[in-house]
């Protein structure tokens, strides 16, 4: 990772590394070294989040310890069985400390990473009024980013 990183920086591209599901960002300790390592940021999925936390419970409130590394998120509530992304609602999303974190850090992208244009634009209003902003971009240099899906994910049999 040092070596990327360090090519990267050369040509300035910064490096993020996203909390999974599985795998070793699963760990704090893990993410934490990462991030250590210069150029290296994290790309902070609320919805895996919230997966982990289902297994590890404290997780969240540890990742909230580190959201500062944070450059880039993506948003959404959580995944189902199948891996299907489930958009934060009005309730939720004001009750998600991770979420509140991620307003007030220097995340500078947020991704609604979500099936549809409607539930992305749904999402991406609901964090505005988490946040208490009018418009979608709400500090200086934060863009909101509704990304559609190549091919929407399926249920699988």
């Amino acid at each position: 990772m040092k070596t990327i990183s360090t090519y990267a920086k050369q040509l300035q591209i910064a490096i993020c590394v996203e909390n999974l599901t599985k795998g070793v960002t699963t760990e704090l300790d893990n993410l934490e070294a990462l991030l250590s390592i210069e150029n290296v940021f994290l790309c902070l999925d609320t919805g895996h989040a919230d997966v982990v936390e289902k297994m590890h419970p404290g997780f969240c409130a540890k990742l909230i310890s580190i959201v500062d590394s944070a450059i880039h998120s993506h948003i959404y509530y959580s995944e189902d069985k199948y891996y299907n992304h489930i958009p934060f609602d009005t309730n939720n999303i004001h009750s998600s400390a991770l979420v509140d974190a991620l307003i007030d850090s220097r995340c500078s992208w947020f991704t609604m990473e979500l099936d549809s244009i409607a539930q992305q634009i749904d999402q991406a209003d609901l964090l505005c009024d988490c946040a208490g902003y009018d418009i979608p971009l709400p500090k200086q240099n934060q863009h909101f980013c509704q990304t559609p899906r190549v091919t929407p994910r399926k249920e699988m049999a």
